[in-house]
């Protein structure tokens, strides 16, 4: 891990330790179920690191599910990383982004969310 993506990757490894899944909520799958009735599935089942993944044009509606979620996975003591957008996972108060090849660099990504934000 560079120090660009080091931060508070402990809990994260503590966390694995008890459950090994790691899931991506992605909003283009099972359209039928709503994002929150998939949560809380997958945290019923032990999942305690999740990814929220939207690909489309991110508007306002987007934004507020994503914090909405953000905020249901750390009532159950969880782990929520947004990917692609740093600026989101900032402002929902995300533990983590997970960055691709053509986001923000992960050095930039650290200066704006700050030492104790896992960046993958």
């Amino acid at each position: 891990m560079s120090e660009a993506t080091a931060g508070s990757g402990g809990r994260v490894q503590e966390l694995f330790a008890e459950s090994p899944l790691y899931a991506i909520l992605d909003t283009a799958q099972r359209p039928e179920l709503s994002s929150a009735e998939i949560l809380d599935a997958l945290l019923r089942a032990g999942v305690r690191v999740i990814q929220y993944r939207h690909k489309g044009a991110f508007r306002r509606g987007h934004f507020e599910q994503c914090c909405a979620l953000a905020e249901q996975v750390h009532q159950s003591q969880a782990v929520f990383l947004v990917n692609d957008r740093a600026d989101v996972a900032a402002l929902c108060g995300a533990d983590g982004v997970h960055l691709g090849q053509e986001d923000l660099p992960p050095e930039k990504a650290r200066r704006l969310l700050g030492g104790n934000i896992i960046i993958g």
